[in-house]
């Protein structure tokens, strides 16, 4: 073959691949556009999950397969791929499947490495409504989320992807709604004797807003009683430096309250 054929011939293919290439980025286009109008067919999205793998754009992928997931029949949705599928891709805070998961627990099959990688994943997922009515400004400020339903699932189902620590925020903020301080601090100090941990942006956000309602509304026997909980901790020296910052900040403050109030 001389070197003229053999360019044309490379010609043809770059053309065939750029092509192919367009096409399949008008093809993905269209996709996007169908699926924000509301078109959730199953073989529409399984095409639009593929195109959407293939060019590898998380955000949209993640809302795409949470629509999917739930819309298999359970012997697919609670199989091993689909498992894998939400750990590995759906991002979305407000994931269907996450709920869906919580509520038919009993109904998977996990490793307990499976369980470890669900985890903060779902943490996240179920905190995300109460941090997000926290952070956001007051003129911007959504209706405050319900979590009664997740609490009540939660107390039922046996989540093990879910801490004892994430149950104890929502059940503080189903208080917190109904103005129940008394409630709230037992709560608040169980967690803390209990050794429970938060680490993430999402449920420090939730605990450092509840704690700090916490120190403007507790009287002075309450802070007293979270205060001794809170100097009892800091005694450990084995506490990780991060965790006995958070709880010598904390100290510190309902202490201050607590002089304040005595005098």
């Amino acid at each position: 073959m001389n070197n003229c054929v053999k360019k044309g011939v490379l010609l043809v293919v770059a053309v065939f691949a750029f092509m192919s290439g367009w096409g399949q980025a008008n093809v993905l286009e269209q996709q996007k556009k169908e699926f924000e109008q509301g078109k959730r067919d199953i073989d529409f999205l399984a095409s639009y999950i593929a195109n959407l793998k293939e060019s590898k754009e998380r955000q949209a992928l993640s809302r795409a397969l949470d629509c999917y997931i739930v819309l298999l029949p359970e012997e697919q949705r609670y199989a091993e791929q689909s498992v894998q599928d939400f750990i590995s891709y759906i991002d979305y805070q407000e994931s269907q499947v996450c709920l869906d998961y919580i509520k038919n627990w009993d109904k998977l099959t996990l490793s307990e490495e499976q369980v470890k990688q669900m985890s903060p994943k779902m943490e996240v997922m179920i905190l995300w409504p109460v941090f997000h009515w926290m952070t956001s400004p007051a003129e911007k400020k959504p209706a405050q989320p319900d979590c009664e339903e997740i609490v009540l699932l939660l107390e039922n189902n046996n989540v093990a992807a879910v801490s004892p620590t994430c149950k104890t925020l929502l059940e503080m903020w189903q208080l917190y709604k109904r103005k129940d301080i008394d409630k709230m601090v037992k709560l608040f100090v169980g967690m803390l004797q209990s050794g429970g941990t938060v680490s993430g942006i999402v449920d420090i956000g939730v605990i450092g807003y509840l704690v700090n309602y916490l120190l403007e509304e507790t009287n002075v026997s309450q802070a007293q009683e979270i205060q001794s909980a809170l100097e009892n901790l800091l005694k450990d020296d084995s506490l990780e430096r991060s965790k006995a910052s958070l709880l010598k900040g904390w100290n510190d403050d309902f202490t201050g309250k607590i002089l304040l109030g005595e005098e």
